[in-house]
């Protein structure tokens, strides 16, 4: 076994000199002494590959998983057909934004075909597998699965992030429309949520509820909780982090996920649509199901506790941010430390191969993972000035993407330093792509980047993007309004705060022109009360 890890770690480097010797020094954090190196593929059923793929992607034991396949999501491949290339897109810029922070540890579950002739044949990317996992199984026809499936993939990816856990390493697991505006590893490690096992984006909003709130909690506080949530806490495993043991709660959660799908699948059908072996709802049940009393916290029932935002510092040491500017970190902690988050603890069932142990599961801060909203607009540069004025927008300034190591384009606008992790869910994919390219997010390095003088970028183009966010919700601007590049160059970020525009809305005024992702006008009456703070998780499909 030891030989054929050996063996599949460096075949890729013997085979493949050209990609193998392909770095990104220029960014590469020194601290981190053991550098990813390719990986060739494979089966990961086959001996030995998952065990040689984890230690050539991951040798300092942190890892980055994600997985891309067949994009015929029943949900999707009608009202979002153009999801079907999209996604390679969102994949490829995800990736693209990751090495802008040094950041490589990643590793791809796809398909045999998208690993070697897309992965690596045409974009060098030594970092996937496959598997055939379940491929046989009787069943897969019943439910109208098929091999590289999304749901079936889903199912596999956290088969292999319980056998990572299982060998010691710590993984990230993220959606690819997702961009990270600063390197997410020093908060997770930071006093704030070392403790915790687990880290998750949680879904808020429409018929889901609110926000977590200290002022929604009630009941006894104890270990910087501020007393018992009440209201829904809804896991959305887009955004994923996991520290655990074989015997801890947080494994347990991971590993009934899939183990629950194999029982359905194994199951008799029923007349039960393809949706009930979604792996969310059958994460967000095993969490219910493994919750335990808390002492510390004073946690007596199984119920989710609300933890006080100013708990603890963010980052170890001295306290830093991505704008490294005098004051700024300042302002971004204050701003953050106000954002209270939920707390769950979870223990095992009894296991026959130790003791189980009771860890913390959080749902974190839509600072650090939470949901973008977006709308198109007709003539951005009508409604600046309408929202904020004339000399508002001969302020704005045009921001290029930061040209030193270890820095991403941060998030527009007034944002900008402010949120570490947007999940674009539940909108569009041509939508989104846009909008990637309007914030500056489109991190290829090839894309050369048009400059404009301080105001006049506004002018640039005849369609705008407008940005909400649920952490929007605490701040004064309530969405961000950006000008969408004139042609298909990249352009820097030309955006700008604005505050509520549910008025211009109700008064149907001319200068707030909604348009559906096709063009067409878009009068829903709700459409800005939803946006702002991202208060709905279903309306953006337009």
């Amino acid at each position: 076994m030891l030989f054929a890890v050996a063996q599949l770690a460096a075949s890729a480097a013997a085979q493949f000199p050209a990609c193998a010797t392909r770095r990104a020094s220029s960014v590469e954090d020194p601290s981190r002494h053991a550098q990813p190196q390719p990986f060739i593929g494979g089966d990961l059923e086959q001996p030995g590959v998952i065990e040689a793929a984890l230690a050539a992607r991951a040798p300092s034991k942190e890892l980055i998983f994600l997985s891309v396949g067949d994009t015929r999501d029943h949900r999707r491949q009608y009202k979002d057909p153009a999801l079907r290339t999209i996604s390679l897109d969102f994949l490829l810029n995800l990736l693209s934004n990751f090495r802008t922070l040094g950041i490589e540890h990643h590793f791809l579950l796809t398909t045999k075909k998208l690993c070697k002739q897309v992965m690596q044949g045409e974009h060098c990317q030594y970092n996937c597998a496959w598997t055939s996992l379940w491929h046989d199984h009787p069943s897969l026809t019943e439910w109208s699965l098929k091999a590289g499936d999304m749901f079936l993939m889903w199912a596999q990816q956290w088969r292999y992030i319980c056998r990572a856990i299982e060998l010691g390493y710590r993984v990230l697991r993220t959606d690819t429309d997702v961009y990270f505006a600063e390197d997410p590893y020093p908060i997770l490690a930071g006093p704030l949520f070392r403790q915790y096992s687990m880290l998750v984006q949680q879904d808020f909003g429409g018929p889901l509820g609110g926000r977590p709130s200290c002022a929604n909690a009630h009941g006894a506080t104890g270990g910087g909780t501020c007393g018992n949530h009440r209201g829904t806490a809804l896991l959305n495993i887009g955004l994923l982090y996991v520290r655990s043991s074989a015997n801890g709660g947080a494994f347990a959660v991971i590993n009934g996920t899939w183990a629950r799908f194999l029982t359905m699948l194994s199951g008799p059908r029923n007349k039960q649509d393809v949706q009930a072996l979604i792996d969310q709802p059958l994460m967000r049940q095993l969490v219910d199901e493994l919750a335990v009393p808390d002492d510390e916290l004073q946690k007596r029932s199984r119920g989710w506790v609300v933890m006080r935002g100013d708990a603890g510092a963010v980052y170890g040491g001295a306290d830093s941010c991505a704008l490294r500017a005098d004051g700024a970190c300042a302002s971004v902690a204050a701003e953050r430390a106000k954002t209270p988050f939920l707390v769950q603890t979870v223990r095992p069932r009894a296991r026959p191969n130790g003791a189980p142990t009771a860890e913390r599961v959080a749902l974190a801060p839509d600072w650090l993972f939470g949901r973008g909203c977006l709308t198109h607009v007709r003539q951005p540069a009508k409604l600046m000035r309408a929202a904020r004025g004339v000399e508002a927008e001969r302020a704005t300034r045009c921001r290029q993407p930061p040209d030193t190591g270890r820095l991403a384009m941060p998030a527009p606008g007034p944002a900008a330093g402010l949120l570490v992790a947007t999940h674009f869910v539940y909108s569009m994919a041509l939508k989104r792509k846009r909008t990637f390219r309007a914030f500056g997010w489109d991190a290829s390095p090839k894309h050369n980047r048009t400059s404009y003088a301080d105001g006049t970028c506004w002018e640039r183009a005849q369609k705008g993007v407008v940005f909400g966010h649920t952490f929007f919700a605490q701040t004064e601007a309530k969405s961000i309004l950006c000008a969408m590049p004139q042609g298909q160059d990249s352009e820097c970020a030309c955006c700008a705060g604005m505050p509520s525009l549910q008025d211009l809305q109700k008064s149907d005024s001319p200068a707030l022109r909604l348009e559906t992702t096709g063009g067409s006008s878009l009068r829903d009456r709700r459409h800005m009360a939803t946006l702002e703070g991202c208060a709905d998780y279903q309306m953006f499909w337009d």
